[in-house]
């Protein structure tokens, strides 16, 4: 079967136009498969308005419970400026894949194993992360998030996160990357249109261990290739 055709929409989640954006692309271009920035346990959390239990905390531990519980906070602060909560966009993004009756496909990595990998990150990358949550809320007050290009505050926020916090950059960002990619190249085997919903601070990565995944298939199938000949001539 023929590889899929992959599209890949980076979204704000907190933006009305990513919404909009990601409505009108499913159901102009009517796709066999949409693949979303969520795992089970986040969809059905989505879908009851569950935010992360408290039990959590005794599953993962105070510290990375809170760090989990600052990037929700910072999530609705943003909402809250732009009239969009978190998490719509990928409703969206489900509700127009059954009416396209598209398949639905859950790429993000489980929940449960980034809260889990969160104990990696050093003490003192948390500690910075809590107070500079609270000084960049200050100096966010001063900009409309409805106008200033999202790709360029995403841009910004990453690589500062790159660069202060990178074991944070990389359990959240890095290695999610490589899953929702690694479960895009899956699919690709088994559809022929794929839209995936994405927030924007992932599409690139995921392009690119996209690609990479497409390279290691290559050079595998050409050494299956020498092997079986070789093994006719002898």
């Amino acid at each position: 079967m023929q590889k899929a055709k992959i599209k890949i929409i980076g979204t704000s989640h907190v933006s009305p136009e990513s919404i909009r954006e990601i409505g009108e692309t499913i159901k102009n271009e009517t796709p066999d498969c949409v693949a979303v920035e969520l795992d089970a346990g986040r969809l059905h959390g989505l879908l009851k308005k569950e935010p992360i239990s408290l039990s959590a905390i005794s599953e993962i531990g105070f510290r990375n419970f809170l760090v989990a519980k600052i990037f929700s906070t910072i999530q609705r602060y943003l909402g809250r400026k732009t009239g969009v909560m978190p998490g719509e966009e990928m409703l969206t993004a489900v509700k127009s894949a059954s009416e396209a009756k598209a398949d639905l496909a859950l790429i993000d990595q489980d929940i449960c194993i980034t809260l889990e990998r969160m104990k990696t990150i050093p003490f003192t990358e948390k500690v910075k992360l809590f107070f500079s949550f609270f000084r960049k809320i200050d100096t966010e007050e001063k900009f409309d998030l409805r106008k200033v290009p999202v790709e360029r505050i995403v841009e910004k926020v990453l690589d500062e996160l790159r660069e202060i916090f990178p074991t944070l950059y990389k359990v959240l960002v890095e290695e999610r990357n490589r899953h929702m990619a690694k479960r895009l190249f899956d699919l690709s085997h088994r559809y022929k249109k794929i839209i995936a919903v994405v927030g924007i601070g992932h599409k690139k990565g995921i392009l690119r261990d996209l690609k990479k995944f497409e390279m290691e298939k290559k050079e595998l199938d050409k050494k299956i290739m020498l092997y079986k000949f070789h093994t006719k001539t002898y």
